[in-house]
């Protein structure tokens, strides 16, 4: 049985999506034993609903801060981690805000 470190591939680089949508972002890993995945957001949190189920980080309900670069993680004991990132862009149509004194 041989052991190798994991290769981690994102479906897609870059996605673009509408605020209200919901998204899965997926990461599919070849490792040997198998990995855990974890996800992130690089300079931020992943938004408070989103979910992480085996390796797919689902976002049931985007909103603009939703938009950032996310990193897949899968990890299996052997050493090094395999790493790979997709970044989200969030449409959203323009909101009008005034202030009155």
């Amino acid at each position: 049985d041989v052991q190798y470190t994991p290769v981690v591939r994102s479906r897609s680089t870059s996605i673009r999506a509408s605020e209200g949508d919901s998204l899965d972002l997926n990461c599919d890993v070849d490792s040997n034993p198998p990995s855990t995945v974890t996800w992130r957001k690089l300079g931020g949190d992943i938004p408070r609903n989103g979910e992480n189920i085996g390796g797919t980080l689902r976002l049931p309900t985007l909103d603009r801060t939703a938009a950032g670069v996310y990193q897949c993680q899968a990890n299996n004991g052997v050493a090094p981690d395999g790493v790979s990132s997709v970044t989200l862009t969030v449409k959203y149509p323009p909101r009008i805000t005034s202030r009155f004194d």
